[in-house]
C-alpha cells in the first residue's frame, strides 16, 4: 500500500478492508446524545495488563449543541487482542448501523 493509499484510508469514512488490526467503536454521548465513533489499532494502541492488553480513550464531541462532556472507553483484550470486556462512561455504547443511521439523518438534514 502506497503513502497516499494509507492517507486516503485514514481519512475515509469506514474502516479499511486491508487494516484488520483496527476496530471502530461507536458511542453515543449521554448528555447531548451526540454519535461518535474511535478508532483503535490493536497492533499499536493496546497496553499491557493482567492477562492482556487495556485499551483507554477519552471520546469528545464537536461541541455543536454546546455538550463538551468527555466520554471514557475502557476496552479489554485477551492475548489474542479479542475484545473480552467494555466499560463506558458518560455515554452507551452504539452499532455501527445506528452511527451510520444518525450521520446520514444529520447529512441529509444539514444540521452535521
Amino acid at each position: 500500500m502506497g503513502f497516499l493509499d494509507r492517507l486516503k484510508n485514514l481519512f475515509s469514512s469506514g474502516p479499511a478492508r486491508d487494516e484488520p488490526d483496527v476496530l471502530f467503536i461507536y458511542a453515543r454521548c449521554d448528555r447531548c446524545k451526540q454519535v461518535l465513533r474511535g478508532r483503535i489499532d490493536r497492533r499499536n494502541e493496546l497496553g499491557r495488563s493482567n492477562g492482556g492488553f487495556t485499551w483507554r480513550k477519552e471520546l469528545m464531541g464537536t461541541g455543536k449543541n454546546r455538550c463538551f462532556q468527555r466520554i471514557e472507553v475502557i476496552l479489554e483484550f485477551d492475548d489474542q487482542r479479542q475484545i473480552t470486556e467494555q466499560r463506558i462512561y458518560g455515554g452507551k455504547f452504539i452499532t455501527a448501523e445506528e452511527y451510520e443511521a444518525e450521520i446520514a439523518k444529520e447529512a441529509a438534514t444539514g444540521s452535521a
